[in-house]
């Protein structure tokens, strides 16, 4: 059952989906099973160089998580000792609207690390 309209999920994704939470909305949806919280890290590191021993970004990957469990957009279930993130309804509603946000609102990839550069790469 979606607990949202389309329309409250697209105001939600104009509202939310900025800076690192956008980053982390786009690397929790681009895997069908699910990604561990450490595994984002690592992506979103690797995204901007960053050596992978670091503990740079890890709270704002902690945050960015916690905002998107939040807006109902994304869940989790065990997988042993780590939760794995996964898409909600709303979640797959919010990523196939972020296209049409992002044709509507460039500026959201300002300060965006990772998905203004996945955008940059898909036009050349």
């Amino acid at each position: 059952m979606d607990l949202f309209t389309e329309e409250i999920v697209y105001y939600i994704c104009d509202r939310v989906l900025k800076d690192s939470v956008l980053d982390v909305f786009y690397l929790i949806s681009t895997k069908d099973g699910g990604i561990s919280k450490i595994d984002i890290l690592r992506e979103y590191q690797s995204s901007l160089g960053i050596d992978l021993s670091s503990r740079k970004f890890r709270y704002t990957v902690d945050e960015a998580v916690a905002t998107l469990i939040g807006t109902t957009f994304i869940d989790f279930f065990k997988d042993g000792t780590a939760d794995k993130y996964f898409l909600t309804k709303n979640g797959e509603v919010a990523a196939e609207l972020m296209g049409r946000l992002i044709q509507e609102k460039p500026d959201l990839l300002k300060t965006s690390k990772i998905v203004s550069a996945v955008m940059k790469n898909a036009a050349i």
